[in-house]
């Protein structure tokens, strides 16, 4: 009589054959209901094939219904519910109501930048102004003009999502339109030195 082979396999793949999750094969593992040599190891599909039908049988033969107190309608639940989120999240994006958050991360280090540049540039601009002012109080006026100035200059910044053209292809086959990439575009002047 042959040598049987021994055939490996590991808790993704078992679990695709018993139509379990890898997780659920690995908590029968722990339990010992499913033989395996060490807690890393592949399973031998023999031994453990016919452990799990023992399992199952001692069970009454029965589907696998509960797993860490949750039943399998609503676990499916659950996943139903997280799929109709994903594609209410992707019509989302692809309307313009939603935009990624990498997009506006890049939007505020630009804006940032800008708010940057217009500070450091603040003293420049105002200083020879207030080294001729007469009062104490004409320079703060003055200071809280440049800062104002600042701020309207700003408040002109313009921040527009344009068509992004990596994914364009297909998103656009899906949904009509391309994605969203940001493209911060500002129509205020660059901050001066000196008036």
């Amino acid at each position: 009589m042959a040598d049987t082979v021994e055939i490996k396999r590991n808790s993704t793949e078992l679990a695709k054959i018993f139509g379990l999750t890898s997780r659920r094969v690995n908590q029968l593992a722990r339990a010992g209901t499913l033989p395996r040599r060490t807690a890393r190891s592949s399973f031998d599909l023999e031994p453990t094939t016919a452990a799990y039908i023992k399992y199952l049988k001692e069970r009454g033969g029965g589907i696998d219904e509960e797993v860490d107190g949750e039943s399998e309608s609503q676990a499916r639940t659950r996943l139903t519910k997280a799929r109709a989120d994903i594609h209410e999240r992707t019509a989302l994006q692809l309307s313009g109501h939603l935009i990624p958050l990498e997009h506006v991360e890049k939007a505020w280090v630009k804006i940032l930048s800008q708010v940057r540049q217009h500070l450091i540039a603040l003293p420049d601009r105002i200083a020879p102004i207030a080294h001729d002012a007469g009062t104490l109080e004409e320079v703060r006026h003055l200071i809280k003009s440049g800062v104002c100035d600042v701020l309207e200059e700003l408040s002109s910044t313009e921040v527009e999502f344009d068509e992004d053209k990596q994914h364009s292809a297909d998103w656009a086959s899906r949904a009509g339109r391309g994605s969203v990439q940001e493209f911060v575009r500002t129509s205020a002047p660059s901050p001066t030195h000196s008036q």
